[in-house]
């Protein structure tokens, strides 16, 4: 049994970190396939093959691909797909028997949403749920109506924030591609957006949705199983290797968490009260105008002939007293200011007998900024 990688090639590759080690363990699986018989190795080769979903326009084309290169199965109309156009699709994969995880959809980039936005640092622990929260903050959309994935690109340690990768694409259009799809009994395992060159795509479908790894998954360890031993006795050294490489990484892991080890442990019960703080970030977003633009704009809309000689601001309502030598125009002047709504006179207008003029008492609401009352 022969090596495609030599002793010091195994060294070199040990000596080069994380990367190398992603490359050891292709070298590895790939010299245990090798080691399998001819037919084995065909029948590795056949459940390789993945579907691809790819949506074109209105269009929806599935094609096959593998080591042999793409095949095209058919197509349809996304919205008015016909009967015999998706019975010839499923009859065209029941042949080709694919397994679970072998079926991907493909959308193009047009399709999706992408944002670079900056959080807390103390919000990584649970960045999904955060997400979905204020996903109408960082999007058009709330978080009910589409699929999202996302990464972290950045960490800035001197303000204590990350950097987030978000991509999206509408619920609506995905649940009809699935829809579609299950009527040609295809289990989808991932809907995938394009990524930049050298980085793995988007999947923008959630864990408890994707169908299971494939057949691959499952014939694979126990193909390689057989055959493990003999090499392990062939390569004596490869023990020593694996065991280095997982030295240094552990190393490198402990080296970079030690730093932040201690700010995690004195802000860990922080960042849970504030991320299970009931209406943390919806209180952020209808925060009330500020005292000095409430002021201003009250001085702006009440005529000169009016003074008052008290005002009350409590939460979200306004209490205004005072003379007004017409007192029946207020409502109205009140209620054209986009920061004051439902102004009502909270007591009897009287009259001054000393000025002749009207005694008033008003109580209205608050407008949030938003427009809408935060009552």
């Amino acid at each position: 049994m022969s090596f495609s990688l030599a002793i010091t090639d195994l060294q070199r590759l040990a000596s080069g970190g994380q990367s190398s080690l992603r490359r050891f363990r292709e070298w590895w699986v790939g010299e245990l396939r090798r080691a399998l018989p001819q037919r084995i190795q065909r029948y590795i080769r056949d459940a390789d093959r993945t579907l691809r979903v790819t949506l074109r326009g209105h269009r929806v084309d599935i094609k096959v691909r593998g080591s042999g290169g793409a095949e095209a199965l058919g197509e349809f109309g996304l919205h008015d797909a016909k009967p015999e156009d998706l019975a010839a699709v499923k009859q065209a994969t029941q042949a080709l028997a694919p397994s679970p995880g072998a079926v991907v959809v493909e959308l193009p980039s047009e399709h999706a949403l992408k944002r670079v936005i900056n959080l807390p640092a103390n919000t990584e622990e649970r960045l999904a749920d955060v997400l979905q929260f204020e996903m109408d903050r960082f999007t058009p959309f709330t978080g009910k109506q589409v699929y999202f994935t996302h990464r972290i690109i950045g960490r800035d340690t001197g303000n204590n924030q990350i950097t987030v990768q978000l991509v999206i694409a509408r619920r609506s259009l995905v649940d009809k591609l699935l829809e579609v799809l299950d009527n040609c009994d295809l289990e989808v395992s991932a809907v995938t957006v394009p990524a930049a060159p050298g980085s793995d795509d988007w999947n923008l479908l959630p864990k408890e949705m994707r169908a299971g790894n494939g057949l691959r998954s499952r014939v694979l360890p126990l193909s390689l199983g057989a055959v493990f031993s003999a090499l392990l006795i062939a390569a004596i050294v490869l023990p020593l290797v694996s065991q280095q490489i997982t030295i240094r990484a552990l190393d490198k892991e402990i080296a970079d968490l030690r730093p932040v080890a201690q700010e995690v442990a004195q802000t860990k019960d922080e960042i849970a009260a504030l991320l299970e703080e009931q209406g943390f970030f919806a209180t952020k977003r209808a925060e009330l105008p500020t005292t000095i633009r409430l002021m201003d704009e009250i001085t702006r809309v009440i005529p000169d002939d009016t003074w008052l000689v008290r005002l009350e601001l409590r939460g979200s309502r306004l209490r205004i007293q005072g003379e007004s030598e017409g007192a029946s125009s207020l409502l109205a002047l009140l209620e054209a200011s986009d920061l004051i709504e439902n102004a009502t006179f909270s007591s009897p207008v009287t009259k001054n007998p000393r000025t002749s003029n009207d005694r008033f008492a008003i109580e209205a609401g608050i407008q949030s900024p938003e427009g809408t009352n935060s009552d």
